[in-house]
């Protein structure tokens, strides 16, 4: 008799199957998870581009107004 061949009984071949379930389940869910976060550092990348092009914008366009006097000293 081969010394490398062995038995599987049903009840261990069940646990095997669930085990493979389990695996492959949560395999799956972790793709959807990666997927779902690389859309969301994306979404971030060009959030930060926004508000960087926004704050430029904002600084660009206070730095040209003149500073303004009070009424207190005319």
């Amino acid at each position: 008799m081969n010394a490398d061949y062995k038995v599987i009984t049903p009840e261990q071949r069940w646990h095997a199957g669930r085990q493979a379930d389990a695996f492959f389940g949560l395999l799956e869910a972790h793709d959807k998870l990666k997927q779902e976060h690389l859309k969301l550092q994306e979404e971030v990348k060009k959030l930060r581009k926004a508000l960087k092009l926004a704050t430029a914008a904002a600084a660009a366009t206070t730095a040209i107004t003149p500073p303004s006097l009070p009424l207190s000293s005319c």
